[in-house]
Parts: C-alpha cells; sequence; structure tokens
C-alpha cells in the first residue's frame, strides 16, 4: 500500500514505520483482548519540569525582538509555534505575545526568567512540562472497577451483616454489559458524527492502518506534494495534519514537518478508540463515522509542543480535540 498522497516520505522514516507498523495495530487491538488489568501502554519516561526551558506570555506592546536583543549566548526567546494562525480565530491573536525561552543554564528558575526579561514586560512565566501518555490504567485493582469496562468479571465487594463491624470483604460477580451501553449509537449514529472533525494531539496516527481507511481529515487548501504553503498557515502541505514535535528527539526548538505518521502507537490506539470503521474487521470506535485530524507532538513531547498541536487543531477547524497525557 502506497503512503497517503501529500505526506513527505523519506527512506529512514519509511523503514522505521515498516519496522513498528505490527506494534501499533497490535496496541490497537490490545484494547479488547487484553485483561482490564493490564497495561496496553506504558513509559518510563521523564517527568516534571524540562531543565531550562520556560513558557512566557509578554504583555501587550511588548516587542520579543528588543527582548531577544538583549539575551546573552545561550539564551533564546522563540515564538510558541510558527503556525500562521487565522485571522478570524476568536483571540487568535494572543498568541503573537506567548513566546518559548531556552537557557543552556539547567539550574534557571521561572522567578529568574522573569526578571531576566523585566517584570514590567512579562504577564507570566511557567515551566515547560514533560507530557506523559496511558492508555488502560495499570492499576492492580483497576478489574473491580466494573463500571468501566463490565466483562462480567469478578470484583471485591462488601457484604453487609447484621450487628457493628461485622462486614465482610468478598469476591461477587459482575453482570456483563452493565456499563456505559455505546452500542445503539451504532446501528443508528446520530447525523452530525459524520461531519465532526477529531483530531488526535498525540503520538501521531498509523495513516495506513485499515481500520482507519477513510477517515481522515483533509486539508483542501493545501494542494499535496508541490511544496508550497498554499494555504499560507505556515506549514508546507500539511495535507493530513501536522507533526509539530519532528522525529529527532530535541527539547529545544523542535523542528516540524508535514508526516504525522505514528512511531508509538498510543495515537493510533486513541484514534481507533475514536472513529474504527464499523465493519467486519477488528473493533468499532465510539464515532465511526467522524473524521481523524493527526497532530503529532512526540517525541519531544512537552506543554509547549502540546499547546503548539492544540493550535494547530483549532486552526484547522478541528471541533473535538482528544488529549489524552498525564502529567
Amino acid at each position: 500500500m502506497s503512503a497517503p498522497h501529500g505526506v513527505m516520505s523519506n527512506g529512514y522514516k519509511l523503514m522505521r514505520y515498516k519496522v513498528i507498523r505490527a506494534l501499533a495495530i497490535s496496541l490497537t487491538l490490545a484494547a479488547i483482548l487484553v485483561s482490564s488489568s493490564e497495561a496496553v501502554y506504558h513509559e518510563n519516561g521523564p517527568t516534571g519540569p524540562v531543565p531550562g526551558k520556560f513558557i512566557v506570555k509578554l504583555k501587550p506592546g511588548v516587542r520579543a525582538d528588543l527582548l531577544t536583543k538583549s539575551l546573552s549566548t545561550g539564551q533564546y526567546l522563540e515564538p510558541l509555534t510558527k503556525l500562521q494562525v487565522r485571522p478570524d480565530l476568536v483571540k487568535g491573536s494572543i498568541l503573537d505575545n506567548v513566546r518559548v525561552f531556552y537557557t543552556d543554564n539547567m539550574s534557571v528558575a521561572a522567578a529568574d526568567v522573569k526578571a531576566l526579561l523585566g517584570e514590567s514586560n512579562i504577564e507570566y512565566v511557567e515551566p515547560d512540562y514533560y507530557l506523559e501518555f496511558f492508555a488502560m490504567p495499570a492499576d492492580s485493582l483497576f478489574s473491580n472497577q466494573w463500571y468501566l469496562y463490565n466483562e462480567g468479571q469478578s470484583y471485591l465487594g462488601i457484604q453487609r451483616n447484621e450487628g457493628y463491624y461485622n462486614d465482610e470483604l468478598i469476591l461477587k460477580s459482575g453482570l456483563a454489559d452493565v456499563d456505559l451501553h455505546m452500542w445503539r449509537f451504532y446501528w443508528m449514529p446520530p447525523a452530525e458524527t459524520t461531519k465532526v472533525v477529531v483530531a488526535i494531539v498525540d503520538t501521531g496516527v498509523d495513516l495506513l492502518h485499515p481500520e482507519l481507511a477513510g477517515r481522515f481529515w483533509i486539508n483542501e487548501d493545501e494542494i499535496p506534494g508541490n511544496g508550497l504553503d498554499d494555504d499560507h498557515n505556515g506549514f508546507v502541505d500539511d495535507t493530513l495534519g501536522y507533526d509539530v514535535s519532528g522525529d529527532v528527539q530535541t527539547l529545544f526548538d523542535p523542528i516540524g514537518d508535514n508526516d504525522p505518521t505514528d512511531m508509538v502507537g498510543h495515537g493510533t490506539h486513541i484514534a481507533g478508540i475514536v472513529a474504527a470503521n464499523s465493519d467486519p474487521f477488528g473493533i468499532a470506535g465510539v464515532a465511526p463515522f467522524a473524521t481523524i485530524m493527526p497532530v503529532k507532538i512526540r517525541p519531544n513531547a512537552t506543554t509547549a509542543v502540546g499547546v503548539a498541536g492544540i493550535v494547530y487543531a483549532v486552526n484547522a477547524g478541528a471541533q473535538v480535540i482528544n488529549i489524552s497525557w498525564g502529567t
């Protein structure tokens, strides 16, 4: 199967994609096949604030270019995103004042950044945090939470006995299908679900997954593969979404591209839950007629990159944004 029209391809990225393709599909199906007490996705990545990186909002009228000229070697003040925000986007101009501050001094705190840039120039400064990604809970008692996913499993419950202080912890039997009951919407989907664009701001999405065929949003203002920014949003050939992070791991000034292909599996898992095709194969999504807009923010997933992904989705017209992150 060939790559979707208009998506940047290179040998290295395609090779990596083929290697992990089976993993991405397996993770999607695992949501149905594994016991609910098992984790289908797990990552032991860094947590907390990113050393030397901060999100800064300048006060109205403050010129970022002048502040940049006052910085020392090893200090940078860059735009949050290179995206050219639509002029009709409500409060979109606020983003003009949001910057990302980098420094090679890993011990700098938010208060130091505010003092360096001048308190009279700054509305707020906050650390940029690593983002975490989760799927099925790995908690040892998750199988007892039948109200989240009910297979008729046994669970721990309380038996009330007459008298005082003599209740017992016993094993009870669940009643299968007593849960959130989404199946009726598969039979008669609301008409409006066929029009909803859901942005998956995550690890990307497997663009060749058979369960997602025909489900992808298309940027009709962009001419695929011509190497031009036809819609003037600052990104070239973003036909099916965008990779805000890029594939090279660098927390400082990551360079994105127009290929939001999933290299991990988490975003594909989420996309499948949302909109997997209702067909004889695999699983059915919650809204199998919805449209998916992939926005990739891994491997450089921090608050700033995540926000840039959200801004892209809003600017591109997404009506729903799925953010399955942790902190």
